[in-house]
């Protein structure tokens, strides 16, 4: 756990420089079919590193907005050259940071829910459900999914209509994304 945390920290340098790079409005879309049937997010970028001097991360969601119907199933697949995990979690809209200084915090419960989570039992749980109602879905703080290097994973939707659900990696919490339920 000390590790991932540590990993946060230095990806995080760089986002001083990509934060201040300025952000132009991303439009709420539906994931393009780039990686096959149905909905889909990649991620994208990459992290270099050279000692004293640089750190630069690129890491992000290829679609950071997207739109699903309640039920549609998500297939989210690990396509930057990064080889770090990534997670997919569900946070509360006050747990997504919105400054270099928040990114380094690491205050984030849902997020630390999560990395328990994976990590229950000594072994890797690829996805964590908060709510245990013995039927996984993305649609609620502390719901998480697992992305291994040049791996992908799909998962339902569940939260209702009318919802708008937001995610980060809690490894790279810079990479945001948010889901609007229609």
């Amino acid at each position: 756990m000390r590790r991932t945390w540590m990993l946060v920290a230095v990806s995080s340098l760089v986002v001083a420089s990509l934060v201040g790079a300025g952000s132009g409005s991303v439009a709420e879309t539906r994931p393009r079919d780039h990686i096959g049937a149905g909905h889909a997010v990649a991620t994208k970028g990459a992290t270099t590193f050279e000692p004293n001097a640089n750190v630069v991360s690129t890491l992000r969601f290829g679609t950071g907005r997207i739109v699903v119907e309640s039920g549609d199933q998500v297939r989210w697949v690990h396509r930057d050259s990064d080889p770090d995990p990534h997670s997919i979690t569900i946070v509360k809209a006050s747990e997504v940071p919105e400054s270099i200084g928040e990114v380094f915090a690491g205050e984030c419960a849902s997020c630390d829910q999560a990395a328990e989570g994976h990590f229950a039992g000594g072994g890797l749980v690829r996805k964590v459900e908060d709510d245990d109602d013995g039927e996984f879905g993305l649609d609620g703080p502390g719901d998480s999914l697992w992305l291994n290097p040049g791996a992908k994973i799909t998962s339902v939707v569940s939260a209702p209509a009318g919802t708008r659900v937001r995610y980060i990696c809690f490894i790279h919490p810079w990479m945001i994304g948010t889901i609007k339920v229609a």
